[in-house]
């Protein structure tokens, strides 16, 4: 199973803590996440219907073009697996609405992503939601995806969902979410 931890994040501006709600555009909203991060990760197993739940700790750092973006997670997988860490390098193409992401984790295949971006409206630096949608596969099936990140208070939450495709019904199924606050900007 591949757990996919991507924030999906892309930064231009280190000021977007002062930008005002009409100015605001998702790589801004997406600078407030720098910093390091703590909470967790839960996931739905489609075998078993079961959730579970992981501590996870999160990384979030521009690098120096101002333009990319790295993120690193790590999470106790447990005894067997031990500590999984999950390197991510993000940024936003021309359009300022497709992100691209590279995700890369020890013993498992890269992956690539393109995902739509947009801010919903009435957003500030402080207080945002941006929602994330993509064609991919999940389980090793064909899906759209979409992704809801929510921001308030030096926290976030996200959550994804799953609609597969090689079916006939339009049917939404929470395939993990995560809580995250922040320890250190």
């Amino acid at each position: 199973m591949k757990l996919k931890i991507t924030l999906g994040v892309g930064l231009w501006a280190l000021g977007a803590s002062m930008v005002h709600a009409a100015d605001l555009t998702p790589q801004q909203a997406l600078l407030s996440l720098q910093g390091e991060w703590t909470g967790a990760l839960e996931y739905r197993d489609y075998q078993s219907d079961q959730w579970f739940g992981l501590p996870v700790s999160r990384t979030v750092t521009p690098l120096e073009d101002k333009a990319t973006v790295l993120e690193t997670s790590r999470y106790d997988d447990g005894p067997k697996t031990g500590i999984v860490y999950i390197y991510s390098l993000s940024g936003f193409e021309p359009d300022g609405k497709t992100l691209a992401s590279a995700s890369f984790r020890k013993g498992k295949p890269a992956s690539e992503d393109r995902e739509t971006v947009s801010l919903a409206r009435g957003a500030t630096a402080d207080n945002w939601t941006l929602y994330f949608e993509s064609t991919a596969t999940d389980d090793e099936r064909p899906a759209r995806i979409r992704v809801t990140m929510t921001y308030k208070d030096n926290a976030y939450t996200t959550l994804k969902e799953i609609d597969f495709t090689d079916d006939a019904t339009e049917t939404w199924v929470t395939r993990n979410r995560s809580h995250m606050k922040r320890v250190k900007p």
